[in-house]
This record gives C-alpha cells, sequence and structure tokens, in this order.
C-alpha cells in the first residue's frame, strides 16, 4: 500500500483449492483472504501508531509509558494485553 495515497500496489493469494475443479471444494476453501479474512491488526499497527505520536510530538523517544498494568483505559474504553504481561515503565527504545 502506498502510505501517501492508500492505492494498493500489490496483493497476493494462494488457492487452497484447484481452480481447475473450483465447484469441487467449498466456499471457505475458496475465499480470497487477502480480501475477505478478517484480520486485527495487533502489535502490528502500534508502530504506526508510535510513529504518528512521535511526528506529531505528541511524546518523544524517551518520555516514559507506564504500562505496568497491562491495560491502556481512556473513559470506558480499555485496551487490554492479549496476555496480561506487566511491562513495567517503558520508553519508546526500551526493547523488551
Amino acid at each position: 500500500m502506498d502510505p501517501r495515497s492508500g492505492e494498493i500496489l500489490a496483493l497476493a493469494n494462494y488457492p487452497s483449492f484447484n481452480p481447475n475443479r473450483y465447484g469441487d471444494f467449498p466456499d471457505e476453501q475458496r475465499r480470497n483472504r487477502a480480501v475477505q479474512e478478517i484480520y486485527e491488526p495487533g502489535s502490528t499497527f502500534k508502530m504506526v501508531t508510535a510513529s504518528a505520536a512521535l511526528e506529531e510530538h505528541v511524546f518523544g523517544p524517551d518520555d516514559m509509558v507506564d504500562a505496568s498494568a497491562g491495560m491502556w483505559r481512556n473513559g470506558s474504553r480499555v485496551v487490554k494485553e492479549a496476555k496480561n504481561h506487566n511491562y513495567g515503565v517503558l520508553s519508546f527504545t526500551t526493547s523488551s
């Protein structure tokens, strides 16, 4: 995907069925997972969010973030760490 325009530059899907015998396979196997599969980006999207926050000067690389509770709360919305890890207080540059 082109990050400036959102244009899709490449897309791939490997069939899990024999295209020569299309009708012999159930819908589940014929589905184009590249465009029809539900996928939550989770941790893969954290880099986008962090990059935007750095670019907009919302926080800096050495600012500390308290991740010790394994969750982030904003009013009624709660985002939890999937495996209930307690990472403590981290900076953007901290690696685990």
